[in-house]
């Protein structure tokens, strides 16, 4: 049965960059849907076998597991950490409600549409509905074809709006992923030993070539007609929104969480490409971006991890260069003025990236 993954649609050789705790799953008795039992000292950056095979996934986050599919495609189900939710019921972090769960794959369908998903990590596979964990038969909502959203609209009233942390009910988002590696991580890993001469400069670079991407993938977003801001002085804007993606063999920044998401532009016609973005959210953003890129820890790990060797000057190398990313992308209504950056024309492929991480972390 192991060979129904050696095809076509093998899932890729490493999911991630670095290795991350492999996580036991409960099954529920359907192939997609599993609940995060218990997380191992093992770590891994990929799964070797289908998730109903061992039973094995990979940690995401707090509240969210890696699966491995019958078809080789790597799953990542939102809302599976029921112990957390048993220790924090009235808390989100452990199970996904049924607004929010509606509400960010709505929003994934709609970037879908006006970026033809040049920019997102997480493409809506299905939703799963329970009455609580242990229901036999849960309803499965499949927004995967091309009408996707459409489909979601027509089945909200069907599936139900119901408030965070209702204890009755059971909502699993799946999104089909071929990276999960956040940016945020990405800097802790590259920062945790201290480094000198070669390696040092070998690691700067990659931690400045990583955030300008990021910002040139922010910038795609917002040009899209989408934002984190979500009003005066709020935003969820966070290096952990980004991840470490492949678009064919060359490394992408792509972004995930998009639960708080808005429209960014003043021009109703939000499909237009070359639409007008009000500046005064995008300073906000970047004002968050800026504290973010200077912040004690990390935030999308399942345990905030404290940067160690991630310096001051490195820091405001990579958020400089995170503005000139941003710069790079012409959208009309913002002007941020930057030096031309070199790296405007660079690109690195997944396995030149695979062996200067290693150079960079081999002792």
């Amino acid at each position: 049965m192991i060979d129904q993954i050696k095809s076509k649609k093998q899932a890729p050789a490493e999911l991630l960059f670095f290795p991350r705790k492999v996580v036991k799953m409960e099954p529920t008795g359907e192939d997609h849907l599993f609940f995060l039992q218990e997380r191992t000292r093992n770590r891994a950056t990929s799964l070797r076998v289908p998730t109903s095979y061992d039973l094995l996934g990979l940690t995401s986050g707090r509240r969210s597991a890696i699966i491995l599919d019958k078809q080789g495609k790597y799953l990542r189900l939102k809302g599976v950490a029921k112990k957390i939710a048993e220790r924090y019921p009235i808390n989100f972090w452990g199970k996904c409600s049924m607004d929010e769960a509606y509400q960010e794959q709505r929003n994934a369908l709609s970037v879908l549409k006006t970026s033809g998903g040049k920019v997102l990590a997480i493409v809506p596979a299905y939703l799963w509905r329970m009455y609580d964990e242990f229901t036999l038969y849960p309803s499965q909502f499949n927004f995967k074809d091309g009408k996707g959203l459409i489909n979601l609209e027509q089945k909200k009233e069907l599936l139900g709006v119901f408030s965070r942390g209702n204890p009755n009910y059971v909502v699993v988002p799946a999104y089909e992923i071929t990276g999960d590696t956040r940016m945020d991580e990405a800097l802790y890993e590259l920062t945790k030993r201290k480094l000198s001469g070669k390696k040092q400069k070998e690691r700067d670079e990659l931690a400045k070539y990583l955030s300008f991407q990021s910002g040139r993938s922010f910038a795609e977003l917002n040009r899209a007609g989408f934002s984190w801001y979500i009003g005066p002085g709020g935003t969820n804007s966070h290096l952990g929104n980004f991840v470490l993606d492949r678009d064919d063999k060359n490394i992408k920044i792509k972004l995930t969480d998009l639960l708080n998401l808005n429209k960014i532009t003043r021009n109703k016609k939000y499909t237009d490409p070359e639409k007008e973005v009000d500046l005064g959210w995008v300073l906000e953003d970047m004002l968050a971006f800026q504290e973010d890129f200077q912040a004690e820890c990390t935030t999308s790990p399942a345990a905030n991890l404290v940067y160690r060797y991630f310096s001051d000057s490195l820091r405001k190398e990579c958020f400089k260069n995170f503005v000139e990313g941003y710069a790079s992308v012409k959208i009309r209504g913002v002007d941020i003025y930057t030096q031309s950056s070199k790296m405007k024309s660079q690109t690195m492929t997944e396995q030149e990236m695979r062996e200067r991480i290693n150079y960079v972390m081999t002792e």
